[in-house]
């Protein structure tokens, strides 16, 4: 699965794979990781399931690649419905 949580601060994408969403998510609330610590606080705005970790780094590196920020909006937009249930549950149950 991928985690995408965006940056309030900036309205920026941060775009990232794990095999434990919850987890990963306290990881960058609680500043843990160098790429977004100076960008609290973050909402998680897409979480999307893959088969596997593998698949979730290639679309990962996909979407950097793209480096488009109206096309990744777009996915994030259209993902939201699909999954915004999940990235809410997410911490939901890390309450």
């Amino acid at each position: 699965m991928y985690i995408s949580l965006e940056v309030k601060k900036n309205s920026r994408y941060y775009i990232g794979s794990t095999n434990d969403v919850a987890r990963r998510v306290k990881q960058h609330e609680l500043g843990y990781v160098y790429s977004t610590k100076r960008m609290l606080p973050l909402d998680v705005v897409l979480v999307k399931r893959f088969d596997s970790l593998l698949k979730a780094r290639q679309e990962e590196r996909r979407l950097k690649k793209l480096k488009s920020r109206k096309l990744i909006e777009k996915i994030v937009c259209s993902g939201r419905s699909k999954f915004g249930p999940v990235a809410q549950s997410v911490r939901a149950a890390d309450s």
